[in-house]
């Protein structure tokens, strides 16, 4: 399991990210970008409200540096996946070339991973082995924005177009919000 101090939602006041922000990373820390820890902030906060803070488990899809595990209570499983190892306990997959795994977790978070996936439909219908999603993706308004588009994002939908997506998956939109100019969060739960 990857171990970071935690936050406010954890055992202590700060978490490496915090101090990472405020001062020098400590030796072996990997620099993220704060837009990223913020929208990692906002997504654990909405997981532990809609979770009334039992979280037992969670699966990263797409853990990226594993900003999200920061702000999750010391007491839960964090269950990392990538396309490449992030650390010895990383589940390593190329979700444009094979399936997700079955997990027997509720829980999953998603950030900034849609953009690089060639097939979202069929993605989002392999979610539906949770029983919650917190995601987010970057609208085409995003690249309207001025942002400079990678070459490495795969689709440009536009938000009534990825809202769509998500309900034609068997998902209800539990919530929503702008991250920034084009980029939105979502906490989605299956339909009933």
């Amino acid at each position: 399991m990857h171990t970071v101090a935690r936050s406010e939602y954890g055992s202590s006041a700060t978490s490496e990210i915090d101090i990472y922000l405020e001062s020098p990373p400590p030796k072996g820390f990997v620099k993220v970008d704060a837009l990223w820890v913020r929208r990692s902030r906002i997504a654990a906060g909405w997981i532990l409200d809609s979770t009334s803070g039992n979280l037992p488990a969670i699966v990263d899809i797409g853990c990226g540096q594993m900003s999200i595990s920061a702000f999750l209570p010391a007491h839960t499983l964090y269950i990392g996946c990538d396309h490449v190892a992030r650390d010895l306990d990383t589940i390593v997959i190329d979700l444009n070339e094979a399936s997700l795994p079955l997990f027997d977790v509720a829980d999953a978070v998603m950030l900034g991973v849609l953009e690089y996936i060639d097939d979202v439909p069929a993605l989002l219908a392999q979610l539906q082995q949770f029983e919650r999603i917190t995601l987010s993706y970057c609208t085409h308004a995003f690249w309207r924005s001025g942002t400079k588009r990678t070459r490495y994002w795969r689709n440009a939908y536009s938000a009534r177009q990825f809202k769509a997506l998500l309900r034609a998956a068997g998902f209800e939109i539990v919530r929503q919000r702008y991250l920034r100019v084009g980029e939105m969060l979502f906490q989605i739960k299956r339909a009933a």
